[in-house]
């Protein structure tokens, strides 16, 4: 899974694989160490919940989590769609937010 930040916005994409995994399992996650200890970590996940009917980011003290809904991930199953974006309000300001199929492109 891939991860990019830009100016307000963050783009999430999944291999096939990936995808086929998160539809599964409901959780994908990554971990980048900077260093031997978990205070060194940065941890991105994506999950699956019913608790959000839009996608939705939070911070979290080691990283990043971003909420999937649970009726999206069933469309995605069924129709293979291709990405899925919500624009997150944050008082004054919007957080744009894609999670995406990678389409084998990797660099």
């Amino acid at each position: 899974m891939k991860l990019r930040f830009e100016h307000q916005s963050i783009r999430l994409r999944l291999s096939d694989t990936e995808v086929q995994q998160f539809l599964h399992s409901g959780v994908l996650q990554e971990v980048v160490r900077f260093g031997s200890s978990a205070t060194e970590e940065f941890t991105y996940e994506l999950l699956k919940t019913a608790d959000y009917d839009q996608l939705h980011a939070e911070r979290t003290a080691s990283g990043l989590r971003i909420f999937f809904p649970s009726a999206w991930a069933d469309e995605w199953a069924l129709n293979k769609e291709k990405s899925w974006k919500y624009s997150q309000p944050l008082g004054q300001d919007t957080l744009q937010i894609l999670v995406e199929m990678d389409q084998d492109c990797r660099h």
